[in-house]
């Protein structure tokens, strides 16, 4: 992977974080040493921040896409709002991440990246089996290999045999609530993002915890633009 930053500190934090996953890591300090790298290089991932001297990273983004690269490229922004994430995909990025990183979500970011054109497993953790069947078939439907479980205990159990990219939470299921399956599903795989998908809206959702949060919050039903959004960011 090749982690191109200005900021020495990020660059070392970034490739620490990689490598620590088992990730080879090259890094660069700016948008020319990532052009330069990519002339005769192909890493997996491209990470690159946004605000930098000389070149900075929409030019480089750009710059690269018109070259034909197709190395995928997460984006490093200093900020989360909508308008710069819009930025960095018109630029050419694949996905991106608001600093500060935090480890969990480059390396999951990361993941998804490395797993884009391969089929996502998907786990479905849902009580009520016409809502369930019914999910399950709209994944399948956007090429998602989908597994309908109907509580907490078996989602455990199918989430350690299979290692869901997603999974898809309702949160009255019967004996463990959804709060508890997030809890134990960050430290069984952390790399798995968590849906809440609830006849709540986001604003009626209220963590028990400080830290204890879902990726991404849907009302049911969700569409299929919505799940697609959510998959395919």
């Amino acid at each position: 992977m090749l982690v191109v930053d200005d900021r020495r500190d990020i660059r070392y934090l970034v490739q620490s974080y990689l490598e620590e996953a088992g990730a080879a890591v090259e890094t660069g300090g700016d948008g020319q040493a990532a052009l330069d790298y990519l002339e005769h290089g192909s890493p997996d991932i491209l990470v690159l921040d946004m605000q930098m001297p000389r070149l900075d990273g929409y030019s480089t983004a750009r710059e690269l896409r018109q070259r034909g690269c197709k190395v995928p490229i997460l984006a490093l922004t200093a900020s989360a709002m909508k308008y710069d994430r819009d930025l960095c995909l018109q630029a050419g990025c694949d996905s991106y991440l608001s600093k500060p990183v935090q480890r969990e979500a480059l390396l999951r970011q990361v993941d998804l990246l490395v797993r884009r054109g391969q089929t996502l497993r998907v786990l479905v953790v849902e009580d009520n089996p016409m809502a369930g069947v019914a999910l399950r078939a709209t994944l399948q439907s956007l090429g998602c290999e989908a597994a309908l479980v109907g509580d907490g205990e078996e989602a455990l159990v199918k989430a350690a045999a299979e290692a869901p990219d997603f999974a898809f939470i309702d949160m009255g299921l019967p004996g463990m609530d959804g709060w508890e399956l997030l809890r134990r599903l960050r430290q069984q795989n952390p790399r798995c993002r968590c849906v809440l998908h609830s006849g709540r809206s986001a604003d009626e959702v209220i963590s028990p915890e400080p830290g204890l949060a879902f990726d991404e919050i849907v009302q049911k039903p969700a569409s299929r633009d919505q799940l697609n959004a959510i998959l395919f960011p």
